[in-house]
């Protein structure tokens, strides 16, 4: 549990606490060439538009722009500052093999966090209305602002979308990521019986039907133990809470 990965994405979680924490849901920020310019996934933020951080953690959590992330990450004072504030709160939360190189998940020297690190971040993320209301958001339009388009934001989460696997029953939302040093990695929860487990998936190579497949076995599983009163391991709620 505390081999240290890279995050890739999962990483966003960290920065969507900091951000909850720092600046207020309804302010706006009015987004730059610069944040448009951001590789890899970006969501399509327009350059001169605003856009409420509420709207900009929902883009952040269910289509994992890097755009936004940098767009964040600038407001809360910098790139060094912003990873300064997670590396700050991942300690706070005893997620103590954590090291945010970046603020978006892209891999970077250092960058580092371990299965119970997510676990732990993931599960005080989940406990933030904002956050978990943005990972089980289906689709949200970004709105037409300064003369720029409306933005169309659709999650990524295939066990909330149904589309590389079947809804999963009583899925309560996750996140997901992928760099090529990391592989594809996944954070997920799901609620049945009264009872809630989630999941962190780190370093997986395949392919993603069967990174979902992976998942909804896990969750099962998860659910199995659950029935059976069996916790394999269970510090700060890994399996449950």
């Amino acid at each position: 549990p505390h081999a240290r990965e890279r995050p890739a994405s999962l990483i966003k979680l960290l920065l969507s606490l900091v951000v909850t924490r720092e600046l207020s849901p309804t302010s706006t920020i009015t987004a730059t060439q610069d944040d448009a310019n951001q590789p890899a996934t970006r969501v399509g933020l327009m350059p001169g538009a605003s856009y409420t951080v509420t709207d900009l953690i929902d883009a952040l959590l269910m289509k994992s722009g890097n755009d936004v992330a940098y767009a964040l990450a600038t407001q809360l004072g910098g790139l060094p500052v912003a990873t300064q504030k997670m590396d700050a709160l991942a300690n706070q939360l005893g997620a103590l093999d954590t090291r945010a190189a970046t603020p978006s998940g892209l891999d970077g020297p250092g960058m580092s966090a371990s299965a119970y690190d997510l676990a732990v971040i993931f599960r005080a993320a989940m406990t933030n209305q904002i956050i978990s209301t943005a990972v089980q958001t289906k689709t949200l339009q970004l709105p037409a602002s300064n003369g720029q388009p409306a933005v169309s934001v659709t999650n990524e989460n295939s066990l909330l979308m149904g589309d590389y696997s079947p809804k999963y029953p009583g899925e309560i939302g996750g996140k997901t990521g992928f760099t090529t040093d990391a592989q594809h990695t996944y954070a997920d929860a799901a609620t049945q019986n009264g009872h809630r487990v989630a999941l962190i998936m780190m370093r997986n190579p395949d392919n993603l039907p069967n990174v979902y497949k992976n998942a909804r076995e896990l969750l099962d599983f998860g659910f199995q133990l659950d029935a059976a009163k069996l916790h394999l391991y269970q510090p700060r709620g890994l399996v449950r809470w």
